[in-house]
């Protein structure tokens, strides 16, 4: 059975997947490799694969159902009961911004517990730490199949846990409408119990991006972009995630005069005044100084009509902010002190 090709592999798990899912990754495919996957495809309306074929491709599902589901794209995700919707929207409404973890003294000790086959209560039993834990290495598609399956509090925590570049993505993948046959459902639930249950222990640590933008911004500009570079061929999503936290908003006060000017002059008067709401004094003040008294005023001015931004508005405008920081001082127009 380990002889199988890898094209034999997926002809076996699109036999199983059934029609829809077979036409919509045909035509994803090259069309050297669509007619192979097609003529093995016939061979099996010929001869039916064995339930011992079957059974090893459920068992193998974890390593394939990345390639597979890349492979069959959004077309596999078709109507699903509206209490699920109900649920997934429930589920997108509770999911908030991760918070950075507070250091505690002593690690959280878990106890395993008794595998029933009804994975789906098992895992409802576990600590969402443990889950997440558990699906760290998976894609978000299967993520979110097995975070739509559990309680809607769990699944909320478990999103929490997520890494931030996979995160959005789970949501996306809960809004949507899937529909994947039940025996590879119970593999999945079944590999992700096992492996959640295994983890005993909860440490408290900075999340893998956090590590990584904190080690980014100590290290000198040229050393730094050569191993963003290097990184962005192995995980493009990462990559963008460090990014995200290379520059921060109270990095402005790093900026001399003349560096903050040309900041200023690369942002709108109405993205600063949303920006300054409710900032530091001293980054308002920092910018300030760098403007003249007619376009301080206009600022001004503007922040009265902006006085109600809400939280997200402000995060978005000094996002904005920082993203111009971070073209400039990458291209070498500014530097942080």
């Amino acid at each position: 059975m380990s002889t199988l090709s890898t094209e034999e592999r997926l002809a076996l798990l699109l036999s199983v997947l059934g029609p829809d899912a077979v036409n919509a990754a045909l035509k994803k495919m090259n069309p050297t490799r669509s007619n192979f996957i097609k003529n093995l495809l016939d061979e099996y309306k010929t001869v039916p694969p064995s339930e011992e074929e079957i059974e090893f491709i459920i068992r193998d599902f974890s390593r394939y159902f990345s390639f597979a589901m890349k492979t069959l794209g959004p077309e596999i995700h078709q109507a699903s009961t509206a209490l699920r919707i109900a649920k997934r929207k429930k589920l997108k409404q509770q999911a908030q911004p991760v918070t950075p973890p507070v250091p505690s003294e002593e690690p959280v000790v878990f106890e395993k517990i008794d595998e029933s086959g009804d994975y789906v209560r098992d895992l409802n039993q576990l600590d969402p730490f443990q889950i997440s834990t558990a699906l760290a290495d998976d894609n978000a598609k299967t993520v979110a199949l097995v975070v739509n399956l559990l309680e809607t509090h769990l699944g909320a925590e478990i999103i929490k846990e997520l890494d931030d570049h996979i995160r959005d993505q789970v949501i996306i993948y809960l809004s949507e409408e899937s529909v994947v046959p039940e025996r590879i459902i119970q593999e999945v639930l079944k590999t992700t119990f096992q492996k959640a249950n295994a983890v005993t222990v909860k440490k408290e640590t900075t999340s893998r991006i956090d590590t990584l933008a904190q080690l980014m911004r100590s290290l000198p500009k040229d050393i730094r972009k050569g191993l963003i570079e290097k990184l962005n061929d192995r995980d493009e999503e990462m990559v963008l995630a460090i990014r995200a936290k290379l520059y921060l908003f109270d990095d402005i006060l790093r900026l001399d005069d003349r560096d903050c000017q040309k900041l200023i002059g690369q942002t709108k008067s109405e993205i600063l005044a949303v920006a300054l709401q409710q900032a530091d004094p001293d980054i308002a003040e920092k910018l300030f100084k760098n403007v003249s008294k007619r376009a301080r005023q206009a600022i001004e001015d503007e922040m009265e009509y902006t006085v109600g931004a809400k939280g997200h508005e402000i995060e978005e405008a000094r996002k904005q902010l920082v993203d111009a920081m971070a073209r400039l001082d990458e291209a070498g127009d500014i530097t942080l002190n």
